[in-house]
């Protein structure tokens, strides 16, 4: 049994260049960090380290606005001061 085929024409899709890039502002990442520092603190927790690889980087991302692609990467976050960023050892 065969079936008939129609083409039809359709319209070129619009591809357009945003002319705005959203950005999620500093006071959003200050936001999230102040909120996982309560919830330590809740918890009794002294330190929090996020582990992030090419597969695995939301946590990573939701808290710093960077995801690292090609390697692995740790943030290690304490009750104050500026989240220290680092690669693990391969030793």
């Amino acid at each position: 049994m065969t079936k008939a085929v129609n083409l039809r024409s359709a319209p070129e899709p619009i591809c357009e260049i945003p002319k705005e890039m959203f950005t999620v502002g500093r006071g959003v990442y200050e936001g999230r960090l102040n909120l996982l520092r309560e919830r330590m603190q809740d918890a009794g927790l002294d330190f929090v380290v996020i582990y992030a690889d090419k597969e695995h980087g939301a946590n990573f991302s939701y808290l710093t606005g960077f995801s690292p692609r090609f390697e692995e990467g740790l943030l290690i976050v304490a009750p104050s001061g500026t989240p220290t960023p680092g690669l693990p050892s391969s030793a």
